[in-house]
């Protein structure tokens, strides 16, 4: 992005930008990342995750995928929804019988983290607003993004 529109990007707060940083994990076997969003949800990209797109997982196969939180928290969870076409994956809690102890890791997380909301505001069609992204290197992009339809 050039400097020009970097420029016209208005600027984020600490607070906000603390709170995507606490509330973003790492996806060690693959080496994404993920953040997470109301719902109780951790929104990554599918390329990002294990999972299978034979139809296992209506059939109940389990796909684990582990998780280290800024402060060093491991764990693991479960793909609840994913989709390849528009790279987009949701990742939550796995049966608490069988993953005990990843589930209780799991919420003591949450409890300590707020959410991140996709959106906070009603977007307009044809009207430019800023965005920043959180990057898998832990850096920050500023951007603009303008509804169209």
């Amino acid at each position: 992005m050039d400097e020009r529109r970097r420029s016209r990007v208005a600027p984020m707060s600490d607070a906000n930008r603390r709170r995507v940083e606490l509330a973003t994990v790492r996806l060690t076997d693959r080496g994404g990342c993920g953040v997470l969003v109301p719902g109780e949800f951790i929104l990554t990209a599918t390329h990002c995750i294990e999972w299978s797109g034979t139809g296992g997982m209506a059939l109940g196969d389990v796909y684990l995928n582990a998780i280290k939180t800024p402060s060093g928290a491991k764990f693991r969870v479960g793909v609840a929804a994913c989709d390849p076409v528009s790279d987009i994956a949701a990742l939550g809690d796995l049966d608490n019988q069988e993953f005990y102890d990843d589930v209780e890791a799991f919420e003591q997380w949450r409890e300590q983290v707020t959410p991140v909301p996709i959106s906070t505001l009603h977007v307009k069609v044809g009207r430019r607003y800023p965005v920043f992204v959180y990057t898998h290197q832990r850096e920050w992009i500023a951007g603009s993004v303008t509804r169209y339809g």
